[in-house]
């Protein structure tokens, strides 16, 4: 049985392994970015972005998004068309602008933000969210 010393030791340490558990998850927090720009130029755009983000970008094909392109690092970024073609726009509200970006599992949001902004090409941030 386990005395009063005991029971406040072990109340003390369980304390302490929840706050850095609960600290941990804190951290885990990934962000998920969705920016679209009315810059129409695809390859231009895929160049600014490797540089920005230091990668390359494949060229890859679907049925659904058309032409795309995913960033070999990582993060899998990934920049497509606004519109899909017999189905309309990804977001109708915005059809003069061409492309979507979208950067996930960022733990780093400000940096993220940060490094949009310096781009020489606009970029408008459609969605922020927490996953």
């Amino acid at each position: 049985m386990l005395g009063f010393a005991s029971l406040h030791i072990l109340a003390s340490i369980t304390m302490q392994f929840n706050a850095a558990l609960y600290f941990c998850e804190a951290r885990l927090v990934k962000h998920y970015f969705t920016y679209i720009t009315k810059e129409g130029n695809y390859e231009l755009l895929k160049v600014v972005l490797a540089k920005a983000f230091s990668t390359e970008f494949v060229d890859h094909e679907s049925g659904w998004w058309g032409e795309y392109a995913l960033s070999k690092n990582e993060c899998k970024i990934k920049l497509y068309p606004n519109f899909v073609s017999g189905e309309g726009y990804h977001h109708e509200g915005k059809p003069n602008f061409p492309y979507l970006l979208e950067i996930p599992e960022q733990r780093e949001p400000q940096r993220v933000i940060e490094l949009m902004r310096k781009l020489p090409i606009k970029f408008e941030l459609l969605e922020h969210d927490e996953i």
